[in-house]
């Protein structure tokens, strides 16, 4: 008999079951490497079994194996959206389905998964893992989308996930800032000495530590009056900064992956917008740029600015959240004391209260947080609208009822260089 050639698949007799049998390994549509077994009576009827499996597979034509279970799916799941996702996003669906979707649901067969079992798996997570109704709403979502691409591959006819009923939750508004707290938060943060609560002695402050404190108060001033996210925040640069016309683009935003830190696109396509910015802002933005660039002169051989950041560490890396929490943030957040469970990312709730409490209509308060879809016309020329204009004419009145005016703005600035 011919040796087969790799591929051709294998052929044997089982003695005991009195059958013939076939096996293959072969690549499907998704490209998933696979197992076939096929088995007949007779030799005759194996090969034309085998013959019309292959045809089927060459046609792209091939059913798919209706054993395939809910954990199987998941990890084709995972292979298929791996390139189409953002890595923190890939990592966040992966943790879902390893450590909830797959230990409940894994074992059942994908065309046997009902609404009821759904259902019954939603309830557990709430009652016996103590988990919060939004973070299984989370995981419930998860598993709508993976059921929602098995039915785009035809592998489903039925998403038993999209029926099934969402945990309660109570309605909570995001603790926003009053006027009087923005005023304390920042008088608190223009100085350091909050820092030193709790200690023996007062830090030694060396000039990296005045530049990187510099640096954060910044970021909390652009946050509370331009509303951008902490990633788009610290993953400003200045090549998207035009202070003769007051614009500053915001498409970039900072990742850690693994400990490493890159910039990336900003959180959607509709994140990457053009902002006119209140006067004051930009006065602070230009004085920073001359301090920073009089620090880079300083010590050139230490600080290499590559990627051109408004906002970079003392190195001129990329910022590290971890650090700017714990070293700063939360230090600040306790001595100023603000509302309990109150986030960095609350501030962009703050910014968009204080500019709806001025009758800022609300597509332009979402086209300066970057939450709907501009026109194309108007995507890198929204400072050139009217509405725009108000806005940041709205946004230098209430800069200037906290008290940090242009000359104060100033008084901070010189005041930490002396």
């Amino acid at each position: 008999m011919r040796r087969r050639n790799n591929g051709e698949g294998s052929y044997r007799v089982n003695k005991k079951k009195k059958q013939y049998e076939y096996y293959e390994r072969y690549i499907d549509n998704e490209g998933i490497v696979k197992r076939k077994h096929i088995r007949a009576t007779s030799r005759e009827e194996l090969d034309k079994k085998v013959a019309g499996w292959k045809k089927q597979l060459a046609e792209g034509t091939l059913k798919e194996d209706k054993r395939i279970t809910v954990a199987g799916w998941a990890d084709r799941y995972l292979l298929i959206v791996k390139t189409t996702v953002k890595t923190k996003t890939y990592d966040h669906y992966k943790a879902m389905i390893e450590n909830y979707i797959k230990p409940s649901l894994g074992q059942i067969r994908l065309e046997r998964l009902t609404t009821e079992r759904v259902q019954l798996w939603i309830n557990n997570l709430v009652e016996k893992n103590e988990l919060s109704p939004a973070t299984v709403a989370s995981f419930r979502r998860c598993l709508i989308t993976m059921l929602n691409v098995a039915m785009k591959y035809r592998i489903l006819t039925y998403n038993a996930a999209f029926y099934s009923k969402p945990p309660r939750m109570a309605r909570k508004q995001p603790p926003v800032l009053t006027l009087d707290q923005i005023r304390n938060l920042l008088a608190i943060a223009a100085k350091d000495d909050f820092l030193d609560v709790g200690l023996v002695e007062p830090h030694r402050r060396e000039e990296f530590d005045v530049f990187l404190h510099r640096v954060y108060f910044i970021a909390l001033f652009l946050s509370i009056f331009i509303g951008t996210r902490r990633g788009e925040t610290f993953g400003l640069c200045w090549s998207d900064y035009d202070p003769e016309n007051r614009l500053l683009r915001i498409r970039y935003s900072l990742s850690n992956h693994n400990g490493v830190r890159t910039l990336e696109e900003t959180k959607t396509a509709h994140s990457d917008r053009t902002i006119l910015l209140p006067k004051t802002v930009c006065i602070l933005l230009d004085r920073w740029r001359m301090e920073q660039d009089a620090y880079a002169r300083t010590w050139s051989g230490y600080y290499k600015n590559d990627l051109g950041l408004i906002l970079p560490n003392s190195r001129g890396n990329i910022i590290s959240y971890t650090n700017h929490q714990k070293r700063w943030w939360n230090p600040l957040k306790k001595a100023a004391k603000l509302p309990e469970g109150f986030r960095w990312h609350n501030l962009r709730a703050t910014n968009a209260t204080l500019m709806a409490a001025e009758n800022i209509d609300i597509k332009t308060v979402s086209e300066r947080l970057g939450h709907s879809s501009p026109e194309v016309t108007e995507k890198y020329y929204l400072g050139q609208t009217g509405r725009q204009i108000q806005a940041a004419d709205v946004l230098e009145k209430i800069i200037n009822n906290v008290t940090i005016a242009e000359a104060e703005i100033v008084n901070v600035l010189d005041a930490e260089n002396e």
